[in-house]
């Protein structure tokens, strides 16, 4: 079964957590946001390398700021969802009768309908199932990062 995390809470990560393939180093930049398997913790990219990556996470014991090197085996993609999109600023355009709803991030449209579990880019019909290809997209159409809050 193929489940990640659906960023409906930031606080309790643990329970909302199922697993897919590890996320490839190429599909990475500085700053994308991941899943810990381990920990289930929400991680900052900060250095890439072929089967580890530098990241930094806020520990859940005591608050503070942790930086550590994590197998790329154990960096899970977060599920984009509506809700992280309204977070992030974007705007409803849309909602047609068939269910199909339409959103406006910075001038991208996304679009998803309800069989889909994913979301397509409006223009180029670009799927965008995770939150770290919606960073990379933005940041390749945008040149700017997108400020994501968890």
């Amino acid at each position: 079964m193929t489940q990640v995390y659906t960023g409906q809470s930031s606080h309790n990560v643990k329970n909302k957590l199922n697993y897919i393939s590890m996320v490839q180093a190429n599909e990475l930049r500085v700053g994308n946001l991941l899943i810990e398997e381990n920990t289930n913790s929400i991680n900052t990219v900060f250095e890439i390398k072929k089967n580890s990556t530098r990241c930094s996470y806020i520990r859940i014991d005591n608050g503070e700021n942790h930086i550590s090197i994590i197998q790329n085996e154990y960096l899970k993609p977060i599920k984009l969802t509506e809700e992280i999109l309204l977070n992030c600023g974007a705007s409803e355009l849309v909602k047609l009768n068939d269910g199909y709803l339409r959103l406006n991030l910075d001038g991208i449209q996304l679009s998803i309908s309800p069989e889909r579990n994913f979301f397509i880019e409006y223009v180029h019909q670009i799927p965008i199932m995770y939150v770290h290809v919606l960073q990379n997209f933005y940041f390749a159409t945008k040149q700017k990062e997108l400020e994501i809050n968890l």
